[in-house]
């Protein structure tokens, strides 16, 4: 994955990370801090990306564990 899909990718995401980042932490700062996580760790593991189908479920479930 290069940066071009990758800030593809998590443009897409976003919305909906914040949404379930929101509902767990409960305000959006530790929702904003959350997602930044996750898309850090997205990039970490790029090399490895094409093995999951779904980038939307993988993402939220990462967002579950931060």
């Amino acid at each position: 994955m290069d940066i071009v899909e990758y800030k593809r990718i998590v443009v897409a995401l976003r919305p909906s990370l914040l949404a379930v980042a929101r509902r767990i932490t409960g305000n959006t700062e530790d929702a904003e801090d959350v997602v930044q996580d996750v898309c850090l760790k997205i990039w970490h593991f790029r090399d490895r990306i094409d093995q999951y189908e779904n980038m939307e479920a993988y993402s939220r479930t990462i967002c579950l564990k931060t």
